[in-house]
């Protein structure tokens, strides 16, 4: 049975489709839950981007490999929730690169988003994903 991603009625549905994320996801007995520590945007070099945006694609591609490491086959595909801390919730380059992210890899994911005075290191943005191993994740129309 896969996990499936309900965007809600009415308001929610708006919210959700303005978004592109869903407002509560039911999760099969048979998953097995993999989570990431908070993750930073570094780049192989131990850097981290200044734009905000490249930090959010640095972060998906150092995760998707983590996830699909730790058994998640489909990477951030296989995620259902994803916690966002930010130093600038209204930062249009952030909420536009996440945006790209998901339609990349077709991401349904439940979201939480927080602003934070300062992260390490100097980042703009950190993520923590919850994933799903072992199971199928239904992302399709929701």
């Amino acid at each position: 049975m896969p996990a499936r991603f309900m965007r809600g009625t009415g308001a929610l549905a708006q919210i959700s489709a303005d978004l592109g994320l869903s407002q509560v996801v039911s999760i099969p007995a048979n998953a097995r839950i993999i989570i990431t520590s908070g993750q930073v945007g570094f780049r192989e070099d131990l850097t981290i981007p200044e734009d905000v945006g490249e930090q959010v694609r640095q972060i998906a591609h150092n995760a998707h490999k983590l996830l699909q490491d730790a058994g998640a086959t489909e990477g951030l595909k296989d995620i259902y929730h994803v916690t966002i801390y930010m130093t600038n919730m209204s930062d249009d380059n952030m909420l536009a690169a996440w945006k790209e992210v998901k339609s990349k890899y077709d991401i349904k994911s439940v979201e939480t988003g927080v602003t934070v005075p300062s992260l390490y290191q100097g980042a703009k943005v950190e993520m923590t994903f919850y994933a799903l191993g072992g199971c199928q994740v239904d992302s399709g129309k929701l």
